[in-house]
């Protein structure tokens, strides 16, 4: 499932009556391996606090980990989370300094921003208007991984530090990935919270290794203005 930036405070009550229909929607799935944007060296750290809030020790804090995946976990009966998320070091050190910095007047690379300022705008205009669920609706549909992604096609044809980036990025899901599969066993019904931005390079690779079949989250959950859940093609 991927997910964007919270951009209001999710602690209002609104929004904490949103997560628990969200949440009641992926339960519906039964994953019985939720995975999540966590470093795996800090997986025991996770799990510290996620049994703490089992033991009700523990208040929730904004990110979706806690409020989607430790809420998910526990109305699953989960014993724990796994940690699948990685920074790509080794890739991370072609990199030095702003990769974007040469290209700030560029009018290509503002355009990009705009853009993406445009695409904030309008995810902003959807949780406004319609709620939690419209947006993770949104987040979660084939267009808009197709044309997020682009984004990221476009940044590497600005000049080879830009490109460098993008490498880096496409290493990190690689990674990510692997991590996925680290943890999957025969006949594990997986659900990976993570953000939007990866969705797309994921279900690729997911897709194209013949390892894992996927799930379009969305059947699970309720479609914005419907009661009932829906069932995406």
């Amino acid at each position: 499932m991927a997910e964007g930036n919270l951009i209001d405070d999710v602690l209002y009550p609104k929004r904490q009556a949103e997560l628990e229909t969200l949440v009641a929607g992926l339960a519906r799935y039964n994953p019985t391996k939720i995975l999540v944007e966590v470093l795996p060296e800090k997986e025991a750290e996770l799990n510290v606090r996620y049994r703490a809030y089992l033991e009700g020790r523990y208040h929730l804090g904004s990110g979706e980990v806690e409020q989607i995946g430790f809420r998910l976990a526990k109305m699953l009966n989960h014993p724990r989370l796994f940690a699948v998320d990685d920074q790509n070091e080794e890739g991370a050190r072609l990199l030095q300094g702003d990769p974007f910095a040469k290209y700030q007047q560029s009018p290509a690379f503002r355009q990009i921003l705009a853009e993406g300022e445009k695409q904030k705008r309008r995810e902003q205009e959807i949780l406004q208007r319609h709620g939690l669920l419209a947006l993770i609706w949104h987040l979660n549909s084939p267009e808009y991984m197709r044309e997020d992604h682009r984004f990221y096609l476009r940044l590497a044809s600005l000049g080879q530090e830009p490109a460098l980036w993008v490498q880096w990025w496409y290493g990190r899901n690689l990674a990510i990935f692997l991590n996925i599969l680290r943890v999957a066993e025969k006949g594990d019904r997986l659900l990976l919270i993570i953000g939007a931005g990866h969705g797309y390079l994921l279900r690729c690779l997911a897709k194209e290794s013949g390892e894992l079949s996927l799930r379009d989250v969305r059947r699970y959950l309720t479609r914005p203005g419907d009661r009932g859940a829906a069932n995406p093609p």
